[in-house]
């Protein structure tokens, strides 16, 4: 899980922006390679969940990205949502999402609303 979570952090670095990757790619080829080890369900959701995390955090620490890099973002927060959902681990990663949406409050391409609906499908509460 640690060193999944490094490719991700190393794609989406928020502590130092001009080495960023930001290739999907890359992570989601680590996520793969953790669900390949056949690892719990929810070992599988926290590193998605961290995919998604890293980049509504890159993006709202360092401004408007293009729009191709928000449809990618949302289309991972939407399949570990779904993830989540089909393993009734929702409820234990609603924080964790919350803060995603937060994150992505002030973004552009209609990137903040998006989120916010996705969040609305699976969960009933106000944010």
């Amino acid at each position: 899980m640690e060193k999944c979570k490094r490719a991700i952090r190393k794609e989406f670095n928020v502590e130092n922006p001009m080495r960023a990757g930001l290739k999907f790619s890359v992570a989601k080829r680590a996520i793969a390679e953790l669900k390949g080890l056949q690892v719990s369900s929810e070992t599988i959701a926290d590193a998605m969940l961290y995919l998604a995390e890293s980049t509504c955090e890159f993006t709202s620490e360092w401004g408007d990205m293009d729009e191709s890099f928000y449809t990618s973002a949302w289309n991972n927060f939407g399949a570990a949502l779904e993830f989540m959902d089909k393993y009734s681990l929702l409820d234990n990663f609603q924080l964790r999402v919350k803060q995603c949406v937060k994150w992505a409050s002030p973004c552009g391409y209609g990137f903040a609303d998006s989120i916010v609906d996705s969040y609305y499908q699976y969960y009933q509460d106000n944010i």
